[in-house]
């Protein structure tokens, strides 16, 4: 994959999750224009406990849409740009006018959007990997998944810090409220905008574009023939079922009303059971499918514990730093809510530096980092040195220190994992067939939605998991120590029972991309002096 393309995904995937954020932030300054006022972790625990429970459904529904309209990705990836752009003009512009309810209505709207275009995103990226690479070649999916995701995170951190770091200047410059909601307003939007933009360069052609490679010029001319006769066999078919219904018609007006009413319900009753049959045999295909591939199963599994263990540390620790003062009466939007809000801008920002730091760091370590060194040292060792720094953030925040330190140090806490989990993410992501992405993807972000659950029902229904001296504090610290813990000894487990394929399967791989190599330098050579004298046509 060219690094024109391979920018221009990056960027696409960046931006969608960038906006996804910054809408997040934009909630702090959106809160207390509402009815809740200053409240704004009860009525943030609450946006993210509906966010979980809708999101139940519509991330393994759009996994199943992207499945099913694979062949056409570029009409569902501007379809789902589109619906976020015009959602989020709704929350942006109109979400102060909304009442509670109302306000949760277009969060999970826009969410809606943001969870269907990243996933056709993602299966874009899949599927132009498997195609420029073969099913086969595992390694190089890898690493191109892995560019493609370091880029975005580097891309969407260093948007999401500037917008930050803009916003805060001007609350400490300013000092005035409506000033700056506006400054992060346009910055979300012009985000939307630009992923809107770029998903209409997006066709069909340029998806099934290979770099003169006779194979996929194959491939096109395959699928063209394939499309061509199914058109031909539809339109017969159609012609055949005309003059069927011509005789039916001829043959039915003797037919009384109450025979033509049961004939039309049991037409509607065989329409729902095929439908409900092949339903069903496709979730059985595909749970099959997933169960049995225990190579990627393991890594699903691995990267939902570290995905546990980030969203238990984050969000009660996140609001324990930002309340500032404990009289949230005198609260208001000229002194910014007790200046809890000028907290969490400065606590988000520190967050996406140390998120912009470690994905230079993975670009620079991991992306080239063979899979038997991953779980066999990098995973471990990391797994040990985050458990010893969640031991050390929780003594600091009990203790009298600085909070920009407890904020940096948060930070690292989260990161780390956090990147360990998105190893795990393009590891499964490249080993799988493309055609099984959505359903991997929609049960991949399930679980994560049921874990998401439990995080955001401890902030709205127990808040005090934020007071660093009550028991249920110390209960989920230590919670996420078994969990890191427990990771360790998963990791160790999976690397030794999968050692054959990590050592002796990445060798094959590497044999046959030498081969792959030589065939694509000589269909090269071909090519070009073929273009000379034809065009190549799609």
């Amino acid at each position: 994959m060219r690094w024109l393309e391979i920018a221009k995904w990056s960027s696409m995937l960046s931006f969608s999750d960038a906006t996804d954020d910054m809408t997040d932030y934009y909630l702090y300054f959106l809160i207390p224009l509402s009815s809740a006022g200053c409240d704004i972790e009860d009525v943030y625990g609450t946006l993210l406990f509906a966010k979980t429970v809708f999101a139940f459904f519509n991330k393994p529904g759009c996994g199943w849409l992207v499945d099913a309209t694979s062949n056409h990705i570029h009409i569902t990836l501007i379809c789902s740009a589109f619906f976020q752009l015009f959602s989020s003009i709704i929350l942006l512009f109109f979400g102060q006018k909304f009442s509670t309810t109302g306000l949760v209505f277009a969060y999970l709207m826009f969410k809606l959007g943001v969870i269907l275009n990243v996933t056709t995103l993602w299966k874009a990226v899949k599927f132009r990997t498997q195609l420029l690479y073969g099913a086969e070649n595992v390694e190089k999916q890898e690493r191109t998944i892995s560019l493609c995701g370091v880029l975005q995170g580097i891309t969407s951190d260093v948007y999401e810090t500037s917008g930050l770091a803009i916003t805060y200047g001007l609350i400490l410059g300013t000092d005035d409220f409506e000033t700056c909601r506006w400054c992060l307003l346009i910055i979300v939007f012009i985000g939307n905008i630009y992923l809107a933009v770029c998903s209409l360069t997006i066709t069909r052609n340029s998806l099934y574009v290979q770099d003169w490679q006779k194979d996929t010029v194959q491939l096109i001319i395959s699928k063209s023939s394939d499309i061509t006769n199914s058109s031909n066999n539809s339109v017969n078919n159609q012609s055949s079922t005309e003059n069927h219904n011509r005789n039916n018609n001829n043959n039915n007006n003797n037919i009384d009303d109450n025979q033509q009413s049961k004939l039309n319900c049991s037409l509607i009753y065989d329409k729902i059971y095929n439908f409900v049959y092949k339903t069903t045999l496709w979730l059985w295909y595909k749970s099959c499918i997933f169960f049995m591939h225990e190579l990627a199963l393991h890594a699903v599994i691995l990267s939902w514990v570290l995905y546990f263990f980030t969203n238990m540390v984050e969000y009660p620790l996140t609001f324990i730093l930002s309340n500032s003062s404990e009289n949230k009466d005198n609260g208001s939007i000229e002194n910014f809510c007790n200046d809890q809000i000028t907290n969490l801008i400065e606590e988000s920002m520190i967050d996406n530096v140390a998120y912009a730091v470690g994905s230079i760091l993975f670009l620079i370590f991991l992306v080239r980092c063979p899979t038997s060194y991953f779980f066999f040292f990098v995973f471990p060792y990391v797994a040990v040195a985050t458990a010893v720094l969640t031991c050390l953030l929780w003594i600091l925040a009990t203790a009298n220190v600085p909070d920009t330190l407890i904020y940096v140090l948060k930070s690292v806490v989260l990161v780390t994992p956090y990147f360990m989990e998105k190893y795990n993410f393009y590891f499964w992501t490249s080993v799988i067939d493309e055609s099984h992405f959505g359903y991997y993807y929609g049960i991949y972000g399930l679980v994560q939605n049921a874990i998401h659950f439990s995080s955001s029902a401890i902030l709205a229904f127990f808040p005090e998991s934020m007071n660093t001296e009550s028991p249920l504090f110390a209960a989920i610290i230590m919670f996420n120590l078994c969990l890191i813990i427990y990771d360790y000894v998963y990791c160790l487990w999976y690397a030794t029972t999968y050692c054959n394929y990590f050592f002796i399967g990445h060798a094959k791989n590497s044999e046959n991309n030498e081969n792959n190599n030589n065939a694509t330098i000589n269909a090269n050579s071909f090519h070009q002096d073929k273009s000379e004298t034809e065009p190549l046509v799609y």
